[in-house]
Formats: C-alpha cells, sequence, structure tokens
C-alpha cells in the first residue's frame, strides 16, 4: 500500500504539474497513506496530498527518468518538452545525469551530446552537461572521458564551457601532445595555450604540476 500511495502520487504530480495530489484518489491505500504521513514522507492538508519536502520528489523522478532510459526511451521524451522544462525540472534532470555519469560515462556524453543538438531543449537545461563534465575530479576521469576532450578540444563550446580552468582536462591535453601541437602552430592555436596555462593559475598556490614546469621550459627563451 506504501508503494501504491508513491506510485499514485508521483504519477499525478508528473500529469500535472501541481505540487500536491487530492486525497479521494487514494482511497483505496489510505493505511499507508496514513502510515507516510506520520513518518514524515507526506503531507496531508485538508484534501490535499503532497510530499513532505520537494528534493524527495525530486529522487523519485530522477529514479523514474533512469529508469525510462533503460527501457530504451529517447532522453527528449524522459526529459519532455519546452513547457516542462521548469527549474524544479532542471534539479531533477540535473540528478538524472549524475546518476547516469555514475554509472556509464559512454552513455552520459551521448545523452548530452543529443541535449547540445535539440533545438527543442532550454539551454539552461543544456547547460547541465557542461555543469556535470566540469566536476568531474581528476580521480574520476575515466578512458571514455578523456578520449571525449580530446576528439572535442577543437570545439569551442568544449574548450570554453569546460576545459578552460580545469586542470584535469587541461593536463590530459598537455599529455597528449596536444598543447604541443598548438604550441606550434599558428599564433591563434598558440594563445589558447597561453590561455589554458593562465586559466588554472590559481592551482599552483597549493600545488605546481612538474609536467606543467617541464611544458613551460621547453618552450621559454627560444625567441622574442
Amino acid at each position: 500500500k506504501i508503494e501504491e500511495v508513491k506510485n499514485i502520487l508521483i504519477s499525478d504530480l508528473e500529469k500535472s504539474g501541481k505540487l500536491y495530489s487530492q486525497k479521494r484518489k487514494f482511497n483505496s491505500v489510505i493505511e499507508g497513506l496514513k502510515y507516510l504521513n506520520s513518518a514524515g514522507m507526506i503531507n496531508i492538508q485538508e484534501d490535499k496530498v503532497s510530499f513532505f519536502h520537494q528534493s524527495i520528489f525530486d529522487y523519485f523522478i530522477s529514479e523514474l527518468m533512469i529508469e525510462k532510459f533503460e527501457e530504451g526511451l529517447d532522453i527528449i521524451e524522459i526529459i519532455g518538452d519546452k513547457d516542462k522544462q521548469t527549474p524544479n525540472r532542471r534539479y531533477q534532470i540535473q540528478m538524472f545525469l549524475q546518476t547516469l555519469l555514475e554509472e556509464s560515462s559512454k552513455e552520459f556524453l551521448e545523452v548530452g551530446e543529443k541535449l547540445l543538438d535539440n533545438d527543442g531543449v532550454r539551454y539552461y537545461i543544456k547547460d547541465l552537461f557542461y555543469e556535470i563534465l566540469g566536476q568531474v575530479s581528476k580521480e574520476e576521469l575515466d578512458g571514455v572521458i578523456s578520449e571525449y576532450i580530446i576528439e572535442n578540444c577543437e570545439r569551442e563550446d568544449i574548450f570554453n564551457e569546460i576545459i578552460y580552468g580545469r586542470k584535469q582536462y587541461i593536463s590530459i591535453l598537455r599529455d597528449n601532445q596536444v598543447l604541443d601541437k598548438w604550441f606550434n602552430s599558428n599564433i591563434n592555436e598558440k594563445e589558447k595555450v597561453f590561455k589554458l596555462l593562465q586559466s588554472q593559475i590559481y592551482s599552483y598556490d597549493d600545488f605546481f604540476d612538474v609536467k606543467d614546469f617541464k611544458f613551460i621550459q621547453k618552450y621559454s627563451f627560444k625567441n622574442s
């Protein structure tokens, strides 16, 4: 009955877009409703039923998104059209994408690209892809993400939104000779190297990467 209450409430809130449901819809599972109310999971005010806190609903919705994704539903169908892409929805999609990244970086990147390429997705939803990828730590980086960064580092959005200012990604380009290639190319490409090295200057307060030093040393004092 508890599970039925949860399913009825989630389904109703998802369809209506409201924050509450009508109490009459739970007549067949009233015992489960009373229990969840006493446990502090659900609020009952007169004839209105809602989750005690929005974050509980957000968690269940992101879980539902994962289930739909695993069933093969297209990502655009999962997140809904522009009318449904509200700030609250953004947080739910963020939880969904974070879970997806933890489970499969390959699928996360594929979904992210679909979001970026679709005109039916609001910018602040697309921005979640950059935001989450930018938060991946050096310890969490895998070969799939590293390869994606190398393959797409020439793209303006990837360069500015993900690589710039993030040491873990700049190091990938340095270790794979991308910075060398840019430095030995035209002036515009060389400027990109300077820009990236400057963007991580504050991280040197705590730790200076010897590999960065060797890269700088290799090209220093060669010409004016």
